[in-house]
């Protein structure tokens, strides 16, 4: 009789327990559920408005994993173990992942841009205009020539400079700092080889074709 109760005591002791535990499962999500916010990140990237949802982003995916572990005993550490109704259940919290995934992606490139020399403003054309940081870089060094004089008689020493280039590219003409009709004839050439109107005024692409015509 005493071992029957014992046995019975033990029984009730292991269906506690296991109440327990599967109340604590239940009602106690894991800490891995929280999405930890990357390192390397601009956080003063051009849009401020991607930075706010991304912050945002990497709490209510934390939230919205734990309501679905509460709810539904839905694991999203886990989608292939996932049944189509979990699925279904969680495509809320895949969606605002994948969305969190994207912008974290733009802010670590942005960082690496940034640390390259760039400013939110080439970013912005790096991103909507595709076009290449090897490009923005020449704009940035060689634009502002495109400011100064470049007609007949003009002086200075962006005029020098490009004398020095079209000599080593074999043009025959002086390097005297005057924009004359010997280094003018010779910027009509660079356009009329890389198909350019030749008005003998250099444009941005005439200067990539000067400084760097091996690209």
């Amino acid at each position: 009789m005493r071992r029957l109760i014992a046995l019975l005591l033990v029984l009730v002791l292991i269906g506690i327990v296991y109440t327990n535990v599967i109340r604590s499962r239940r009602f106690t999500a894991p800490s891995a559920y929280d999405y930890p916010m990357a390192d390397s990140l601009d956080l003063y990237y051009y849009n401020p408005e991607d930075v706010q949802i991304y912050l945002q982003s990497c709490t209510d995916l934390g939230q919205l994993a734990r309501f679905l572990w509460t709810e539904y005993r839905v694991d999203v550490r886990f989608p292939q173990q996932a049944t189509l109704e979990d699925q279904e259940k969680a495509k809320a919290y895949w969606a605002l992942f994948n969305q969190a995934q994207y912008l974290e992606a733009k802010l670590k490139q942005s960082r690496v841009w940034k640390d390259q020399g760039f400013n939110n403003s080439d970013i912005r054309r790096l991103e909507e205009e595709g076009l290449s940081p090897q490009v923005i870089a020449f704009e940035n060094a060689y634009g502002p020539l495109l400011s100064l004089s470049w007609t007949l008689g003009s002086r200075g020493d962006h005029i020098s400079m490009i004398q020095e280039y079209l000599v080593a590219q074999g043009f025959a003409i002086p390097i005297d700092g005057s924009y004359g009709s010997q280094t003018r004839d010779a910027v009509k050439e660079i356009q009329r080889r890389n198909g350019g109107l030749m008005t003998g005024v250099p444009t941005l692409h005439t200067l990539a074709y000067i400084f760097e015509p091996s690209n």
